[in-house]
């Protein structure tokens, strides 16, 4: 599983492998089997390498892999990501909205039936 700063593995001999019971509480913690991934490489900072790349580029005329296409394909790949997380969380909002109606509802039609 990997983050933006760290990863983690999990091994198939360390992968839990559970026995569903529905008297008892889940005995395995499911987390802990995790380890993270140790730095082998110092990364420098992407953005500021690409600027120093561009600097060059004008600078000294060293070639340039990236194109005006190339940064708009990269434009529009982080909206697509920034509209994928605003309709997750929407879609996450209206799921939350939607039980809470439900939970109102149901609520209200037992005091109805109590009355």
């Amino acid at each position: 599983m990997g983050g933006l700063r760290k990863c983690w593995v999990q091994p198939a001999a360390a992968t839990p492998k559970p026995v569903w019971n529905p008297d008892i509480d889940q005995p395995i913690d499911f987390r802990a089997g995790w380890q993270e991934v140790p730095d082998t490489t110092e990364y420098d900072n992407a953005f500021k390498s690409q600027w120093e790349h561009f600097l060059r580029h004008v600078a000294v005329d060293t070639p340039f892999p990236w194109s005006l296409r190339e940064g708009a394909k990269g434009v529009q790949l982080a909206e697509a990501g920034r509209q994928s997380w605003r309709s997750a969380a929407g879609s996450h909002w209206q799921t939350c909205r939607a039980e809470s109606l439900l939970h109102r509802s149901s609520a209200e039609t037992t005091t109805r039936r109590r009355s």
